[in-house]
């Protein structure tokens, strides 16, 4: 509620303006843009509801909001979810990344991808853009052997029947050690998901080679 121009002040049944003492219609106009300099009036219920400014921050805090801005805009940026990983034979996976699709290239030696320090919730998805099975591996490793994987991936076999290993029912780490996972010659569709659980990394995911992936130990 609002009051009037001329209404007397401190006389509303809104008890928000009762505690301003006037009507913002009669003094104040629409910000139209604002930025993270700007503040807002509120009500400090803590403090019998005495009228107080926030900032930026404590909009965040008012609302639940645990993530930073930049977090929240890096999410719903569309061309910031995607990390185009490099051509090397190392390579540092980032919490910053969490979330986002690494994209690999066509790998000129292999490449060992090193997951950061275990942290809940922290996820990555790993993709080949190479128009042909890369030559080399990937190699996705934790950072430290106390937090190996569990899950598991599924397997299809690329070379015909020329060997015994057509068919699989999954390929499992051991659930106790195993901290290495070897994507040999990735072909097309292959992708691998981990997501952490605090402790270890959880992964799920498909592998088309000639040749089976393996967990193994550092």
């Amino acid at each position: 509620m609002a009051l009037s121009s001329g209404s007397q002040q401190g006389t509303t049944i809104s008890r928000f303006l009762n505690k301003l003492k006037y009507a913002f219609t009669d003094v104040a106009s629409d910000i139209t843009t604002a930025t993270t300099s700007d503040i807002v009036v509120m009500l400090d219920a803590s403090d019998n509801h005495t009228p107080k400014y926030a900032d930026s921050a404590n909009v965040f805090e008012l609302m639940g909001i645990t993530a930073s801005a930049a977090e929240i805009n890096a999410r719903s940026a569309a061309a910031s979810r995607l990390v185009n990983v490099t051509d090397a034979a190392t390579y540092a996976v980032l919490a910053a990344d969490s979330g986002k699709i690494h994209v690999m290239p066509d790998f000129t030696s292999s490449c060992t991808l090193t997951l950061p320090t275990a942290a809940a919730g922290l996820e990555y998805t790993f993709i080949g853009k190479a128009v042909a099975a890369d030559a080399q591996n990937w190699i996705i490793k934790s950072a430290s052997a106390t937090n190996f994987f569990l899950g598991g991936v599924s397997f299809a076999d690329t070379d015909a029947g020329a060997g015994a290993d057509e068919i699989h029912a999954g390929i499992w780490p051991n659930g106790s050690t195993n901290d290495f996972l070897t994507v040999v010659t990735p072909g097309a569709g292959t992708y691998i998901y981990v997501i952490c659980d605090g402790t270890n990394w959880i992964v799920n995911g498909q592998v088309s080679s000639a040749t089976v992936p393996a967990f193994s130990d550092t």
